[in-house]
This record gives C-alpha cells, sequence and structure tokens, in this order.
C-alpha cells in the first residue's frame, strides 16, 4: 500500500479530494468480495480496506472451485481501482510459474490468476502468513544479530536480482510487504510481495519517470520527486533502509511526517551510529549513497554476501572555503552531486551537479530558501542545513556564513 505524495494533493469545490473525475471511487464493497467473484471464493479476513481509490482492497480468502489449491488454503485477492491498476508487463512475468521470478518456494510471490471483476482488476496470490518484517522485528526489540541481519539480505538479494534481470522494478520495498513465511530462529524465510506499485521498464537509455508512490522513510533520494526516476538503483537504497534498521534497532531517520521525511531524505545523507557491525555498516553505506550510478546493487551485494565488497562508500573531504575576503566561495561537496538545476545565484565556478557544503552558502543567496532552481520545490523550500562544525573553515568568520537549523540527530 502506497501513501499520496504530501505536497501534492489538490482538494476540488466538492471536497473529494480528485480533480479528474475518473479517478472517483466506482468500487462497491470495499471491505467484502466483488459481487463478479462473490460466488467463488469466501472471505475469510479483510487485510486492508481502501481509503482512496489508489489504494487496493486487500482480502485474505478461500477459493470453493479450488483452481489453483485445495478449496482450504488461504489466498489473497487484491481489487485496484481501474484507474490504479498494476502494470500488465509485471502481471505477465510473475504469472510464468516455475522457472519465473515468482516461482513457488521462492523469495518473490508469483500470481496465480488476474483478472476484471466489476469492471477494476484484481490478483489472486498465495497467502503467506500473518507475520510481515515490520511485525518481525517489533516482536524482536533491539538490532537483531548480524547473522540473521545477513541472511535476510541474502534472500532480499535473491528476489531483487530475479526481478530486475526480469525488467521489473518494485518501488516499494517496505518491512511490510517482506512476508516471514517460515520464522526460523537463525534465518527466517521470506517473501517479497506487492507488486501492486512495480512497473516493468524494458532497458532504456535513460531512467523512466513515474508517478509518485512508496512511503518515505524508505524512498531513494532521486524517488522523493512528484515525477520519480525508476531505476533498480531506488530498490537498493530501500533495501539499505531496512537493513539499516534491522542493525541499529530502529529506523535512521527519526522523523516520521511525510514532508519532513522527504526533506530530510532530500538533503541529508542518512546517518547510521546504531549500526555498529563493520561489515553491515559498510553494506549500508554502500546501499545509501545518494548518487545512483555509484550506489551497491546486486554485483557489490553479491560481493559482499561472499566476504569479498567491492568498495563502500568513500567519506566526502573537510569542506575548504577562503573566509579572509568577502564573497569567499566554498569547494564543492560531494554529497551534492546529482542535484539540478542549480540556483542562478551561484557562482558559475560550480557546475549544476554539486554545490556548496552545508553551513557555507554563497554571499548574495538566502541559504536554503532559493527562488529558483531545485530548492523551489515545496518539499525541499523547508530544507535547511542539520549542522555546521564551528571547526570547519567555512563556519569561522565567514561573510557567507547562514545559521543552520536545528540538529536533528
Amino acid at each position: 500500500m502506497t501513501v499520496p505524495p504530501p505536497t501534492e494533493v489538490e482538494v476540488d469545490e466538492a471536497g473529494t479530494g480528485h480533480r479528474d473525475p475518473r479517478d472517483a471511487e466506482t468500487r462497491r464493497g470495499l471491505d467484502r468480495v466483488p459481487a463478479a467473484l462473490d460466488g467463488r471464493f469466501d472471505l475469510t479476513q479483510v487485510l486492508s480496506s481502501a481509503q482512496r481509490p489508489s489504494q487496493a482492497v486487500v482480502l485474505r480468502v478461500k477459493d470453493r472451485e479450488a483452481r489453483h489449491a485445495s478449496a482450504d488454503v488461504p489466498l489473497v485477492l487484491k481489487w485496484y481501482h481501474h484507474r490504479f491498476g498494476p502494470d500488465p508487463g509485471v502481471r505477465r512475468v510473475l504469472a510464468e510459474g516455475p522457472g519465473g521470478p515468482g516461482g513457488p518456494g521462492g523469495p518473490v510471490a508469483g500470481l496465480l490468476e488476474s483478472g476484471t471483476a466489476d469492471g477494476h482488476p484484481y490478483d489472486l496470490t498465495l497467502s503467506y502468513g500473518e507475520t510481515d518484517l515490520a511485525r518481525y522485528r517489533a516482536d524482536r526489540p533491539g538490532p537483531l544479530p548480524p547473522a540473521l541481519v545477513r541472511a535476510v539480505v541474502e534472500q532480499l538479494h535473491t528476489a531483487l536480482v530475479a526481478v530486475h534481470a526480469r525488467d521489473i522494478v518494485h518501488r516499494d520495498v517496505t518491512p511490510d510487504n517482506i512476508m516471514v513465511r517460515i520464522q526460523n530462529e537463525d534465518r527466517p524465510e521470506l517473501v517479497l510481495i506487492d507488486f501492486g506499485a512495480a512497473v516493468h521498464e524494458p532497458r532504456h537509455d535513460r531512467p523512466r519517470r513515474r508517478d509518485w508512490v512508496g512511503k518515505p522513510l524508505y524512498l531513494a533520494p532521486e524517488a522523493a520527486p512528484h515525477r520519480q526516476a525508476v531505476t533498480p538503483a531506488v530498490d537498493w537504497w530501500s533495501l539499505g533502509m531496512v537493513v539499516a534498521e534491522l542493525a541499529g534497532g530502529s529506523h535512521p531517520i527519526d522523523f516520521r511526517g511525510d514532508e519532513e521525511v522527504l526533506t530530510e531524505v532530500a538533503t541529508h545523507d542518512p546517518e547510521l551510529p546504531l549500526v555498529t557491525d563493520p561489515r553491515l555498516l559498510m553494506l549500508c553505506q554502500g546501499l545509501l549513497t545518494r548518487a545512483p550510478e555509484h550506489r551497491w546493487g546486486g554485483e557489490q551485494v553479491a560481493a559482499w554476501l561472499r566476504g569479498k565488497p567491492r568498495r563502500s562508500r568513500p567519506a566526502p573531504p573537510a569542506p575548504h572555503c577562503a573566509t579572509s575576503r568577502p564573497g569567499a566561495r566554498c569547494s564543492p561537496s560531494p554529497s551534492w552531486a546529482g542535484r539540478s538545476p542549480v540556483p542562478r545565484s551561484w557562482p558559475a565556478s560550480w557546475t549544476s551537479t554539486a554545490g556548496p557544503p552545508r553551513g557555507c552558502w554563497p554571499a548574495g543567496t538566502d541559504g536554503p530558501n532559493w527562488s529558483s532552481g531545485w530548492a523551489s520545490s515545496s518539499i525541499l523550500r523547508a530544507a535547511a542545513p542539520r549542522r555546521t562544525s564551528s571547526s570547519s573553515p567555512c563556519a569561522r568568520n565567514s561573510p557567507n556564513r547562514r545559521t543552520p537549523g536545528p540538529s536533528h540527530g
């Protein structure tokens, strides 16, 4: 299940929240089996009722006709609004059965059946029990043992490599979309579920951009804008956040409001002081590299699992700027790489892929509240430097210094 971007919701005069009349809710009975399927399925549990058209109705059912399993085997029926249905290419791949990424017994949930009921698409999958990874972690407070976290990484690596090899990007890899099928003490068996937001992206020279989906706490920086960049790299970032949460005992981001989380992801590198195991810290740093072209992917994670990691994220160099004269310019910081366009008021020596280190802004600008370039985004408009070290040359007696925002770390 996904949430709408917090700064992009527009409410019409009728208060429905949808300007396009085609987006209005037309499904009837959001807590029961669709009428067209009522004669076949028995409802056993409502797993999720839709609060808005973009959400699917998720039901646990049993099939009286036993088309895919015996009549007493629980199944999951997902019923989508016709305007927010799953990607046909994803459906086709997941329905391949044995030999496909969703084959029986593997770490990817396959698709048993898809169709249309009462004018809206539905999917039918196996049920993988009651416990997702979020509940599993909640039942085990604190950091999980490194060996157990490694087992989670190994299985999710297998799942992501399998779907990425078929040009599928999941876009919603989160603990509540990872089911714990069998709760072994040292190696729980996992299944990646909920491909409702996934896209099938045959390879192109440049990333495709899609409408906003996902949960802010697990979104990659390039996936935070309303029109998201969609590449496999966004899934590897999400895996990094999942691993950091398991290894550290809590999520690396302290904020919980959607807009605050999106701002934090867009403006600051994740801080990982709670991840104390050196190898897990290396993994998290590789997966949570801001620039997607330098982020760890399937090859690097496979090397890490073999005990031969290729590289870890390099530490950014200390910022430097001349402080003895007005208008001093600071050297660009690598943490700004990939953000463009830059505000027009930046000095010409700063390129469109670089910017000032935190807390050191060019003379004549308004710090983070620029009126042009990428910072004009409503999500980023409130962004401020998290902290400025008093030992930094940019923080001592510089006419360019701006007072940093409150520390949240």
